[in-house]
């Protein structure tokens, strides 16, 4: 988060977002607008009712405007996806309005393996997405860009202290692993492209027998196989996650073949997502979802990532 959170409570942090907000729905004509908060992490997300539609408001600060005019520009290319109508800068912020879609979210206890399927034939089809039209600068997901000092997930050398020095030393271990597998992959056509990054169930909506997603901060050039890891990460507590896992490689590979190779892979990319997921509670420590319970996480995946360097399988509690 930005560092003119650090000092905030969370209803402080809140109403700047909604400010912000406010001043953004003036700035863009939307005649008496009513916001719905929705989440925020990096960016604050609204509903917005106004002028007899419904619309997505997202708000960044100054400090990651940058990653939300990238955003902007990657959503203008694709399909299945919120539209964006409008990006303006704000003296302290950045807000992007977007199209409503139409759909829900399911919690992981209630998907389907049918639904993990369709969602793997849809990933599978974004990664042939025709990316000849992006001209603006993209993120790199790739080794350095996921764990390198220069990272989109790395901590500031502050927030690095909160890591025990064993903790850093499993991270180490375990990023080892990773660079290995990505160096088998290497970065050929096949291999690697554009991502979302984050499809976490939060960021997928279902409607009818459609598939949308959300949420394109964390896009850009990377593995296509580490875009399946976020929600299979997610999806690890469940008893039933093996079939889970069959259902969106199953999915997936039925639009994109991919070889045992590819799959023996997978486990040490499912860790490595585990990492880049620790950095993130790290930088955001003063996040409502999270304040007060950072070093419990820490300490709980830790020895998640413990147990997978000695068994080669990462089971999540």
């Amino acid at each position: 988060m930005s560092d003119i959170f650090e000092q905030m409570t969370v209803d402080e942090q809140k109403a700047w977002w909604r400010e912000q907000a406010a001043i953004a729905c003036n700035r863009l004509a939307l005649t008496d607008a009513r916001l719905e908060f929705i989440s925020y992490s990096h960016h604050a997300v609204f509903k917005v009712f106004a002028d007899g539609e419904v619309f997505i408001l997202k708000i960044a600060s100054i400090q990651h405007g940058s990653q939300l005019k990238s955003e902007h520009d990657i959503l203008k290319v694709l399909s299945n996806v919120a539209h964006p109508l409008k990006l303006i800068e704000i003296t302290e912020s950045v807000a992007m309005l977007l199209s409503f879609v139409t759909g829900d979210t399911i919690d992981a206890q209630l998907v389907s393996t049918e639904q993990i399927q369709n969602i793997g034939s849809f990933l599978a089809n974004f990664h042939q997405v025709d990316t000849n039209m992006l001209d603006s600068p993209i993120k790199r997901l790739d080794w350095n860009g996921l764990y390198a000092k220069s990272g989109v997930y790395h901590p500031t050398d502050e927030h690095m202290t909160v890591f025990t020095n064993e903790q850093l030393s499993i991270i180490e271990r375990v990023t080892e692993k990773v660079q290995i597998a990505m160096d088998e992959l290497r970065q050929g056509d096949n291999e690697f492209g554009l991502i979302h990054g984050d499809l976490l169930l939060k960021n997928i909506l279902f409607h009818n027998d459609d598939i949308h997603a959300l949420d394109f901060e964390y896009c850009g050039w990377g593995y296509y196989l580490y875009d399946l890891t976020p929600l299979l990460w997610q999806l690890k507590p469940q008893a039933r996650y093996p079939q889970l896992e069959d259902a969106l490689w199953q999915g997936y590979t039925s639009i994109r073949p991919l070889t045992g190779q590819h799959r023996n892979l997978l486990e040490t990319l499912i860790a490595g997502r585990q990492v880049a997921s620790m950095y993130w509670v790290v930088s955001n420590q003063q996040n409502p979802y999270i304040v007060g319970k950072v070093e419990a996480i820490l300490a709980q995946r830790t020895f998640e990532l413990a147990t997978f360097l000695d068994t080669g399988h990462l089971s999540r509690q």
